[in-house]
């Protein structure tokens, strides 16, 4: 075998920075620079170019009077009203958080939204996930316990205009629908929630100013029922912390270049309420609160902020594009679908945070992604983020949920999760998703001030994650690969280590077949427990070892791949001074020390 690289560490030591983790951000531009030649794209029905149509260029502007509720408007003449009525075409319950037991996606859902492509194992008709459409689905649900505006809107839109119907989830109307109980409406909603990620389905923006949303509307109000094209639109904060979705409804011009754009808001069953645009000053104004018991903030912007924005719902109704799924030549499964023809060869890396901290991310040469003394920059080229539309539950304005980061493939970079400005001792996760793989880390537990750093390195078969630590116990670390034979995920914890600047390295070396650790910069004995998880044609199986103890300088090689169903051994090869010869071998059996994958201790 090879001498394991380093270059993973090669910022985290010289730096003598600890450690760790990752997620959020906002650019209206999320998916418009990406060119895609799809085969169902709502663009080459629009434009008959398989790279998409481009945005017409429209005119607006507004703002609001901070007198004024913004509730039900006194009637005034409608210059574009689309006969949507809140209290019969909304839903009769509000926005609703994590405070709801709801179901939100399955794997029905992620074959739904992507096709076979996301199932390691179609046997008998029912999709096992791969590990990375697993993790993914995992991050979307951790994301829709602070709302479900999006998908709100959304769904309301398309039983308004006639593209679903009501009556598959229990009432002519949406408004006589439950929730509670109503698992179908349930996935519905988050099923649609989702598409403002992913492509084609959040890729069609109108943003440039305030008044070309209301000219838009306004364009399509005119067609009524025959509109074609429908419309969810998104709100911002100035400083891009928080964002919301409504349904727009109607735009009414008032006197002095003012208009109201009438929505049906999500947070307010049955009410019509107004965004205020001001056309002279190019600008925007928005109350908004899910409780009247609790204070109204409020929402504005310009068209140098382009913090308005309504996105297109058609392109969400065709199949989307898998950024994270691996491309196959042929699949393991009969009715695995390989890779659509046009899929570009250039992908990114989503990374994800989860919790109240705060991320940053660095490439190489010092370009950064993230939050920097508060304030969210992008100085990373062809990098780009997105604030996820949520908020709902009892206050809006607590949310504890970062952009999504993309991050193309050929950058390097290390994470900063960052506790800088934390009033207590948290826990948080942070994910990356690449085509094919996952790495993540769970319960990454941080005191005011602490900032954790982790170094990345993927290099075509292998994958490898840094972590340094100042306790003894590392966060729960995962990692998953696609294989042409099989799917595999890894588990790993080290539960017993010095606590004094440990370095957990691990990583996939899918040309080898190994799962490696790597202990050359520890100055003590480090204890791990771990678990492997394969998936293939005949189904799931897993394997674990508890209380493995590795001496600090060397590396351990686990032979993952040479593992078959049915097995109960594996071999676990040493190398004691990290000359690339191996030392030892050792025959480890299955203890089921752990029972289940981390993803179960979620469900």
């Amino acid at each position: 075998m090879l001498s394991l690289p380093r270059k993973a560490l090669r910022g985290l030591l010289a730096a003598l920075f600890i450690v760790s983790i990752l997620f959020t951000g906002c650019n209206n531009d999320f998916f418009n620079n990406n060119e895609y030649d799809t085969e169902e794209s709502w663009y080459e029905e629009e434009s008959g170019e398989g790279e998409g149509a481009e945005e017409e260029d429209w005119e607006e502007d507004w703002e609001e009077d901070d007198e004024e509720e913004a509730r039900s408007p006194a009637p005034r003449e409608r210059n574009g009203a689309s006969g949507f009525q809140p209290e019969v075409h909304g839903f009769s319950f509000d926005n609703y958080g994590d405070e709801t037991p709801v179901t939100n996606l399955t794997a029905a859902e992620l074959q739904r939204l992507f096709g076979d492509k996301v199932c390691s194992n179609l046997t008998g008709g029912t999709c096992i996930l791969t590990p990375q459409a697993r993790q993914w689905m995992e991050q979307v649900n951790a994301y829709m316990d602070d709302g479900h505006c999006e998908g709100m809107a959304v769904l309301s839109s398309l039983m308004y205009y006639e593209q679903i119907d009501p009556a598959d989830f229990g009432g002519a109307v949406a408004y006589d629908l439950e929730l509670l109980g109503n698992h179908a409406l349930q996935r519905e909603i988050a099923y649609w929630f989702i598409t403002q990620v992913t492509y084609p389905g959040g890729a069609h923006k109108v943003n440039e100013s305030p008044m070309d949303v209301v000219n838009t509307l306004m364009a399509t109000f005119d067609q009524g029922l025959d509109a074609g094209e429908w419309w969810a639109l998104g709100i911002y904060k100035s400083d891009f912390t928080g964002g919301h979705a409504v349904t727009p409804i109607g735009v009414e011009e008032q006197d002095g270049g003012i208009y109201h754009i009438l929505v049906y808001d999500n947070n307010y069953a049955g009410v019509t309420r107004i965004i205020e645009v001001d056309s002279r000053a190019d600008t925007w104004w928005y109350k908004g609160s899910s409780n009247p018991a609790i204070e109204e903030d409020h929402y504005d912007g310009d068209a140098e902020l382009g913090n308005l924005e309504i996105v297109a719902i058609s392109p969400r109704l065709n199949m989307q594009m898998c950024e994270f799924c691996e491309a196959r030549t042929v699949g393991r499964t009969p009715g695995l679908a390989t890779t659509r023809p046009g899929a570009p060869s250039q992908g990114y890396y989503e990374v994800w945070l989860q919790g109240p901290a705060d991320l940053l991310i660095v490439t190489d040469d010092g370009d950064r992604l993230g939050y920097v003394d508060g304030k969210l920059v992008n100085e990373i080229k062809g990098a780009t983020f997105e604030v996820l539309k949520l908020f709902g539950g009892i206050d809006v304005w607590a949310q504890d949920k970062e952009p999504v980061y993309r991050i193309p493939l050929d950058v390097s970079f290390d994470i900063t999760v960052d506790g800088s400005r934390l009033s207590e001792a948290v826990s948080s996760a942070v994910t990356l998703i690449g085509p094919g793989y996952f790495l993540a880390i769970e319960n990454i537990w941080l005191e005011p001030g602490e900032a954790d750093i982790i170094g990345i390195y993927v290099d075509g078969a292998r994958q490898q994650l840094t972590y340094v630590t100042d306790y003894s116990e590392s966060p729960i670390i995962l990692l998953g690969r696609e294989t042409e034979e099989a799917d595999y995920a890894f588990m790993i914890q080290a539960t017993e280590m010095t606590g004094w600047d440990d370095t957990f390295d691990i990583g996939i070396d899918l040309a080898e077949g190994d799962f490696f650790i790597n202990t050359s910069y520890n100055e003590a004995a480090i204890t791990f427990d771990f678990m492997v998880l394969r998936i293939d044609s005949e189904g799931e199986h897993t394997f674990s070892g508890t209380d493995l103890v590795m001496e600090p300088g060397s590396t351990a090689y686990l032979n993952f791949m040479e593992w078959k169903e049915g097995g109960t051994s594996m071999w676990l090869d040493m190398d004691y001074e990290n000359d690339g010869e191996i030392d030892e071998s050792f025959e480890l059996f299955d203890e089921g020390g752990l029972g289940v994958f981390y993803w179960d201790l979620e469900d």
